[in-house]
């Protein structure tokens, strides 16, 4: 029965995945192709392959890695095409370290969106406020007028919860990213 349930949501988790994580996975060939109309054509190959193959990612891995390796596969078939009518922009070297920077780049962005939700965390228990006022501005795009009415404070006071919810996630990041720097 429990296969019969996982079968059904697979869809969900793939396009909920897909959702989340889809203008990173574009933004990588969109930097390695190079034009919007290529990186359209390669984007959709791209997702097609990734939704017949979605049974072999493994739920709980990094969704936007195996998307861009995947990606990275579809734009060498673009390239190769590209190739037999003489229009590759650039030499297989170069793509291969541009492919590289554009990994690290969102390596990096991963890190710090882990991190992020970390503080995010730390916010949530230790200053309730300031994690409420960032939810309605950020999760559920309230205006600041909005957002003085739901939590019942003057206009001028969600200004100031939000500087120092901010100036919190701030310092929360660096700490953690420097923490993660001294590990290395």
């Amino acid at each position: 029965m429990s296969d019969v349930r996982e079968e059904s949501s697979q869809p969900d988790n793939y396009h909920r995945l897909l959702y989340q994580n889809q203008s990173r996975i574009y933004a990588y060939v969109l930097t390695m192709v190079g034009n919007y109309s290529d990186a359209d054509d390669v984007m959709q190959e791209t997702i097609s392959f990734m939704w017949k193959r979605f049974e072999d990612f493994e739920l709980g891995s990094d969704f936007v890695a195996w998307g861009i390796r995947i990606a990275r596969y579809k734009i060498l078939e673009h390239r190769r095409r590209q190739k037999k009518h003489d229009i590759v922009q650039y030499s297989d070297g170069s793509f291969e370290k541009l492919s590289s920077l554009a990994v690290n780049k969102n390596d990096n962005l991963s890190n710090q969106n882990v991190k992020l939700k970390e503080c995010l965390k730390k916010l949530k228990h230790f200053k309730k406020r300031y994690f409420t006022v960032i939810a309605l501005k950020f999760f559920e795009n309230c205006n600041t007028n909005d957002i003085a009415k739901r939590i019942g404070v003057s206009v001028p006071n969600v200004y100031t919860i939000m500087s120092r919810a901010y100036g919190y996630l701030l310092a929360c990041m660096k700490k953690s990213m420097s923490s993660a720097v001294s590990k290395i």
